[in-house]
């Protein structure tokens, strides 16, 4: 019997100093921040701008992401993209007065590491072939002022501009990629995260 798979095979890459590189498909992963403010009782999510210096979607929203580098776990990517693109780590961010509470293992230095991505989109029938590994992130913050945001640690022109977005602003804007898709499925997925907020115990 002949089983046929619809895979391609790899291709190899010489480089100049001798190595052997094997192209295969990127890993990426996707952090949807989702801050519940106490003050207004109101869920918002961590988005930023894509800018000129980024190859597509350039003018679009979109939640944080990024490749994984090497010597990277994805749980590791994932703070490091949050941090680069709106320079928030998550860690520091748990040791803020205004911080309340929050479920999540990357909130904590110590237990980073065991956070698990909620989703993997696995589409191999994309431009890019990426495999994304999606976060979600619950917490609830007690101040007026949303956490402070930047795009200092960014490459050039990667990010234009940062904003925590209410979740029905959210959905109503044009987001890049597939990220309107992946919001409403976060939303219908982990909508008993949504209506229970993560309040100190």
């Amino acid at each position: 019997m002949t089983i046929t798979f619809a895979n391609r095979q790899n291709e190899c890459v010489e480089t100049q100093d001798g190595r052997r590189v094997w192209l295969s498909r990127a890993c990426a992963v996707v952090a949807q921040v989702c801050l519940y403010r106490q003050s207004n009782q109101t869920w918002y999510v961590l988005l930023g701008k894509r800018g000129s210096g980024v190859p597509d979607f350039q003018g679009h929203w979109c939640f944080p992401c990024g490749y994984l580098d090497w010597d990277e776990t994805l749980a590791k990517a994932m703070l490091r993209e949050v941090w680069e693109e709106c320079g928030v780590y998550l860690p520091h961010l748990a040791t803020h007065d205004n911080f309340v509470h929050s479920d999540n293992p990357a909130f904590f230095e110590h237990s980073v590491e065991d956070e698990q991505p909620w989703h993997i989109a696995d589409i191999p029938r994309s431009t890019k072939q990426n495999i994304s590994f999606h976060y979600a992130l619950f917490f609830s913050w007690d101040g007026d002022a949303l956490p402070e945001l930047s795009n200092q640690n960014c490459e050039p022109d990667e990010v234009d501009d940062l904003g925590w977005f209410s979740l029905q602003d959210a959905s109503e804007l044009t987001l890049a990629f597939n990220h309107n898709e992946r919001l409403a499925h976060l939303l219908r997925a982990k909508s008993d995260n949504f209506s229970q907020p993560p309040l100190k115990k």
